[in-house]
């Protein structure tokens, strides 16, 4: 639906709920119509993750007691190899828990309930079973010698979000992963889980506590937004340290950054000597960690197979390399932390979108090379949060969504953008869902919505251009109507669905419509790609026509060159009680552009009780109110004139202004219009705006001076300056800004006193 729709029907639907106002007095005094508009705020945003790992180290089986140490923001559940073990809702203090495992490995699920108030997101999980060390962490893999030989350990933690319940990998029992002990497997060896699941990354919370440096907060953010960490609660886009900012993103070799450090990307099989392969990260990071992984699945011959020594480059082209950091000895020098698995260069905060290394140091054998991730600070570049389906404690009541305000902060070089859809279940139990609305970005909006419906959710998207910032989405209110509807269900569609651009066509539209005791139809507004003219207003209760001249329309007016108001001088109600009827709108109307959608809304004899227009839903069972066009017109710019030609400017009430008339064709363009004199001296600018495909002109059904004046090309006879101009002839120059460059047509006008 066009933007330029409310401005078009405001003025005629503040008259319609005077009127209903006045008669709400009438009958009962203690009506008052903003009473049927009700407010529900959220400022908080609650959360369930659940977090799964299976963990086991060098020094399984673990025969005796394991210790775990736990705590999560806001309130964790732990269960502990299929049984639940203990529950707390104070993330400042750590519980101890000793649990008899008897197996090598331990099976982890954790479901986190966050608040979402600004304490934080994560879980921290530390585990002492034995002489091990288990526990959260974000790297994938851990390696130990036992009895000589080195043996690769999981470690790594996923989440979920969503109804567990109904998910294919595990269902209420999900904390069970589906552990085989014969085969020492879960549901986390399956990749097809895997797919489903998230990788857990670095979470925040106020907490000092790490016995074993490999122990980390660890947490899930989905849609790349953190719910938990706004001071006061809030929405923002979530850090990104702890995550591999090069995973998926493209490199030189193929399986560089797959994921996976098991499966060798690259082998050398000859001096590997100042040779060096790169990440491209897509985008600029602020980047600090660059590490390397060893190739092949035997630990046995990492050793071997290790990169001794290696450079850390970064670079913003791809051309100019700088050196940030190189590591000796890999095997030796960080023995404690990676070893000859993996290796750890450590650097200032810099910012780069390539990253590579470049071997400085190799081994007798040329190195196999498993993985490359980069880690860095800031936040992400973008995120959405999308709602669950919102009815405000009236699970069938049908509601009329009038307005959105919302608070939050976008600091320079972000933003916020809002979507929403309605959704309502019919008498089958099938949830019947609108398309999501256009992008807003105004912190007051007037719901255009699919009504009327029970239920409403909306997506919240946010974006940066400065990693060091983010915006803020902070509450959201919905004003809306639970009772007065003017209809209990409605819908449209119009016929023909496929005509030429340009040529004036007969249009039928259908409105169909169920109306219970105390509903009734006022007036109807449908959006028009352009002015229409109405041929026939027709019900199927009892057959009848409506027009002005038999006294069943007070009014059929153009508001806008994109709306049509058809109000009825008595509403229609539902006299027969046979169940659903249906109104027909015969007009004629041209379109300007390649597609245009023939919305609709309704209004009962209150006004909506100030609740806003009632948008219908399309009637996709019968047909669509979209039309598209089979040809286009030649031109950009048509029909341009100046109507009067000649016009008075005396503030007589006659003849005062003129419009400079136009039909702009197929696409939206910045339009210009400029007023000179006969030396060629620009007099004024009258329009300088992004207009849509439509015949912006005064038909004779608007030829009146509000609708005058809210045309582009009106003209009021006055210079930049606010000064009215001599009398004489004047040159007017429309201008469409396009692809193709300017397209101009002009003309003359003559202003006489």
């Amino acid at each position: 639906m066009e933007v330029t729709l409310r401005s078009g029907i405001k003025f005629y639907v503040a008259s319609l709920v005077m009127v209903g106002l006045m008669l709400g007095a009438i009958v009962s005094p203690s009506y008052a119509a903003v009473e049927a508009v009700k407010d529900t705020t959220w400022t908080t945003w609650p959360g369930t993750i659940y977090y799964m790992a299976h963990l086991s180290g060098p020094n399984a089986p673990y025969n005796n007691d394991i210790t775990i140490r736990i705590t999560a923001v806001d309130e964790y559940i732990l269960y502990v190899n299929g049984n639940k073990v203990g529950t707390d809702n104070n993330f400042k203090t750590v519980e101890t828990y000793k649990v008899n495992v008897g197996t090598d490995d331990v099976i982890l699920g954790v479901q986190v309930n966050n608040k979402g108030t600004g304490l934080g997101n994560g879980l921290m999980v530390d585990i002492q079973a034995g002489a091990d060390w288990l526990g959260t962490t974000t790297l994938k893999r851990r390696s130990a010698v036992v009895n000589d030989t080195r043996k690769i350990y999981p470690c790594i933690w996923y989440y979920y979000t969503g109804d567990i319940t109904k998910a294919s990998f595990g269902g209420a029992d999900w904390y069970k992963l589906k552990y085989n002990a014969a085969k020492k497997e879960t549901f986390l060896n399956d990749t097809g889980v895997q797919a489903q699941l998230g990788q857990c990354i670095s979470g925040s919370m106020e907490l000092d506590y790490r016995p074993d440096p490999h122990i980390e907060v660890v947490t899930g953010y989905p849609g790349n937004v953190d719910l938990g960490s706004s001071k006061n609660g809030g929405i923002q886009l979530r850090r990104i340290e702890g995550e591999n900012i090069a995973l998926g993103r493209p490199a030189q070799e193929d399986k560089i950054t797959d994921g996976d450090p098991t499966a060798t990307f690259f082998a050398y099989n000859q001096d590997p000597l100042n040779s060096a392969r790169y990440v491209d990260l897509e985008r600029i990071y602020r980047i600090n960690r660059f590490v390397l992984y060893t190739g092949g699945q035997d630990p046995n011959q990492w050793k071997e197979k290790s990169v001794r020594g290696f450079a850390v480059e970064i670079s913003l082209d791809k051309f100019r390399w700088e050196e940030v950091n190189v590591i000796h000895e890999v095997g030796i020098t960080n023995a404690n932390n990676g070893g000859y698995d993996y290796a750890v260069v450590d650097f200032p905060d810099e910012w780069a979108r390539f990253a590579r290394f470049k071997i400085t140091e190799p081994r007798d054998q040329p190195p196999s090379i498993g993985e490359i991730m980069i880690y860095g600070v800031g936040y992400a570049y973008s995120g959405e949060y999308e709602s669950g389906w919102e009815d405000f404690g009236d699970t069938n009541l049908q509601k009329n969504f009038h307005s959105i305000i919302w608070t939050g902060s976008t600091p320079e070089g972000t933003s916020i953008k809002l979507q929403f859809k309605t959704a309502y279940r019919n008498t089958a139990g099938t949830l019947i869902e609108s398309p999501w609305s256009d992008e807003y970005t105004a912190k007051t909006i007037d719901l255009e919505s699919n009504e009327p419906a029970s239920m409403i959710k909306y997506k919240v998207k946010l974006t940066t251009q400065d990693i060091n910032k983010t915006p803020v989405f902070n509450s959201i209110n919905f004003r809306y109507s639970k009772d007065k509807q003017p209809v209990s269900i409605a819908d449209g569609y119009v016929v023909p669905n496929k005509i030429p651009m340009g040529v004036d066509t007969n249009f039928v539209y259908t409105l169909s419509y169920k109306l219970n005791t105390g509903e009734n139809i006022k007036a109807v507004a449908l959006s028009t790609p352009g002015y229409a003219s109405i041929n026939k207003v027709v019900t199927s209760e009892g057959k009848k026509e409506y027009s002005v001249d038999n006294g069943g329309l007070t009014a059929i007016k153009q508001t806008s060159p994109d709306t049509l108001w058809i109000e009825f001088a008595t509403p229609i109600t539902d006299t027969d009680a046979k169940g659903p009827d249906s109104l027909y709108l015969s007009f004629n109307t041209k379109l300007l552009r390649n597609i245009h959608n023939f919305n609709a809304w309704l209004f009962n004899s209150t006004g909506n009780d100030n609740a806003g227009p009632l948008g219908i839903w399309e009637n996709r069972d019968l047909g669509s109110w979209t039309v598209l066009t089979s040809t286009i017109t030649k031109g950009v710019l048509a029909d341009v004139k100046a109507v009067p030609k000649v016009f008075t400017p005396d503030n007589d009430g006659v003849n005062d202004f003129t419009v400079i008339e136009f039909s702009l064709s197929k696409i939206s363009a910045n339009i210009k219009i400029k007023i000179f004199d006969t030396k060629g001296s620009l007099v004024t600018l009258v329009c300088d705006k992004k207009l849509e495909p439509a015949p912006w002109y005064v038909k004779e059904k608007l030829g009146n001076f509000a609708g005058a004046r809210n045309m582009p090309g009106y003209w009021d006879g006055k210079d930049e300056d606010g000064d009215l101009v001599p009398p004489g002839v004047y040159i007017y120059q429309v201008v469409a800004d396009t692809d193709d460059g300017e397209k101009v047509e002009s003309g003359t006008i003559v202003v006489g006193y």
